[in-house]
């Protein structure tokens, strides 16, 4: 989408009006029954039967301007692809998301067949074409809606041709004053510039799982050690009440991760926590918890130091190897397994990414830790 005028902080990018919203409240009135369907469901309901209903249908021109697939998304993925070319945290959140169009499916379909909604028979890979197409769209309106579940959410024509960009600075909602969808730009653009849409502050694995895209050099991006701390948890030795609930306090943080500038605060003091062995460097711990000690002692810094140069030096090693099955894919030209080749492409992206924050790791990161430690 590109500015026909000069736009200013705080003029408006696009007004969508109620009107040609597609919202699950309207939805959810439409069937004027007891539908017990949460607003996800309800709008996938909806794109599935004015997809079915074609050129008779007044929202025909959105509906054919949909994608035709989303083979870029994960979630389309092979099994074997989803096992050898994702990260292991990645690969478990797809799996979650199966689970749950898997879930809406059922519920949707034993819901159309037990109703007349003019539906017809609805099978898996259309019903799952339109829960992409809701789950890459849909806008959260910010109305209470208590007649529904999950919110009031809606599909909204013309956002679809406002790309991501991780800089884009704007503000949008409903406007109850003139009924409709507003988004606002917070940064100038000049007449013929493309304007864009920032869909949050996501790392790439996030975007390629929920939109199935990457962006070159995110500010956003990390890798993630969630499964080589898993690793380490299952090590840990429990013993008395005060090991367990050191165990219970590790498992239930999860996000550990290192950006390209930083080592999270939550990795650092998990690993902390893991190499305090006594009753003295736990309560040390507890006062870095609290800032009011730095560390827990030279030598448990080092550790830490160490073990992080070791999950680095993995990911890394990870990396290449799921460069190298993704190489070994694109020369099977016929395969079960091909993907798209876009999707090769970002999962390329990520992977090499993986790589860069790791070796920048290894060379900046943790070198000034153990530095640290000893000044």
């Amino acid at each position: 989408m590109m500015a026909t005028v000069d736009l200013e902080p705080g003029d408006t990018l696009v007004s969508v009006p109620k009107n040609i919203l597609i919202t699950a409240s309207e939805v959810a009135k439409r069937l004027n029954v007891g539908h017990q369907l949460d607003s996800n469901q309800l709008l996938v309901l909806e794109i599935c039967r004015l997809k079915q209903q074609g050129a008779k249908s007044s929202w025909w021109p959105y509906v054919r301007l949909l994608p035709q697939d989303f083979n870029t998304m994960p979630v389309t993925y092979p099994e074997d692809v989803l096992k050898s070319a994702l990260p292991p945290h990645l690969t478990a959140e797809i799996q979650e998301q199966k689970a749950k169009i898997d879930a809406d499916y059922r519920h949707v379909v034993q819901y159309s067949k037990n109703t007349s909604l003019g539906v017809e028979d609805i099978d898996y890979k259309e019903f799952e074409w339109a829960w992409l197409c809701v789950n890459t769209r849909c806008i959260h309106l910010g109305m209470e809606d208590r007649s529904i579940v999950g919110g009031n959410i809606a599909l909204a024509p013309m956002l679809d041709f406002l790309n991501h960009k991780s800089d884009a600075q704007f503000e949008c909602g409903y406007n109850r004053k003139t009924q409709s969808f507003d988004i606002r730009t917070l940064m100038p653009y000049r007449r013929g510039q493309q304007v864009f849409f920032q869909y949050g502050a996501h790392d790439n694995a996030f975007l390629l799982k929920e939109y199935g895209f990457v962006v070159a050099n995110n500010p956003y991006s990390a890798i993630n050690l969630d499964d080589q701390m898993s690793k380490l948890f299952a090590r840990l030795r429990v013993s008395g009440k005060f090991g367990a609930m050191k165990l219970k306090m590790l498992e239930e943080n999860g996000d550990y991760t290192i950006r390209r500038n930083d080592i999270s605060f939550r990795t650092l003091t998990a690993l902390r926590l893991i190499m305090a062995t006594d009753k003295v460097q736990c309560s040390a711990w507890q006062r870095c918890l609290l800032g009011s000690q730095d560390i827990i002692s030279e030598e448990i810094e080092q550790q830490v130091g160490l073990l992080l140069g070791d999950m680095c030096a993995n990911t890394v090693r990870r990396s290449e190897r799921a460069l190298e099955y993704l190489q070994n894919l694109k020369l099977q030209e016929s395969s079960e397994l091909m993907v798209d080749s876009f999707a090769a492409l970002f999962l390329e992206t990520l992977w090499k990414e993986y790589i860069s924050i790791g070796q920048a790791a290894q060379i900046e990161l943790i070198p000034g830790l153990l530095t640290s430690s000893n000044s």
